[in-house]
């Protein structure tokens, strides 16, 4: 009988192969060597600064289900593009619109900036990015209105930092 000889029949081995494939499939998905196996032996996965590890499962469930985004950052850790995956203002950008401007950027609207929405100058709907460039504050009002109505608004620049918008009203038809 074939492999009688060396006392290991072919569904022992069967068997052995695959606990050893359990084995390897909990240590990746738990990040814990198995009893018994050598203390430098690499798991595959991503040590995190935590000190913990994250099992290479763990990472393709988050590389499926998760989006990346891109972040310019200036040298104290200031958001200054978020580009296309973020459509709302950072706390930090937020901050720095708010220096920025003391009121809602349409001329002569009274509206505190800490009053105002943060708002893009090209829109968002229209591929406008979410950085320092191209958002300043606007009140409810101007906000919607701007957006329903561009025509109504001339755009401007203040100085090298800031935008306003004018309003021009809306134009007769004749």
């Amino acid at each position: 009988m074939a492999g009688s000889g060396d006392g290991d029949s072919d569904s022992d081995r069967d068997r052995d192969k695959d606990r050893d494939k359990d084995r390897d499939k909990d240590a990746v998905r738990t990040g814990r060597r198995p009893a018994g196996s050598s203390r430098d032996a690499a798991l595959p996965g991503l040590l995190l600064a935590t000190g913990q590890f994250l099992p290479v499962t763990d990472i393709h469930r988050l590389a499926q289900t998760s989006g990346l985004t891109r972040l310019v950052m200036d040298a104290d850790g200031c958001v200054l593009d978020a580009g296309r995956t973020a459509r709302r203002a950072t706390r930090r950008q937020r901050r720095a619109i708010l220096a920025r401007y003391t009121r809602c950027m349409v001329d002569h609207c009274p509206m505190p900036a800490h009053l105002c929405q943060i708002d893009h100058i090209t829109n968002w709907s229209d591929g406008g990015a979410t950085d320092l460039d191209n958002l300043g504050p606007t009140c409810q009002f101007h906000n919607r209105d701007r957006y329903r109505h561009p025509e109504r608004y001339r755009l401007h620049r203040i100085g090298k930092d800031r935008w306003g918008f004018t309003y021009i009203g809306t134009r007769s038809k004749g």
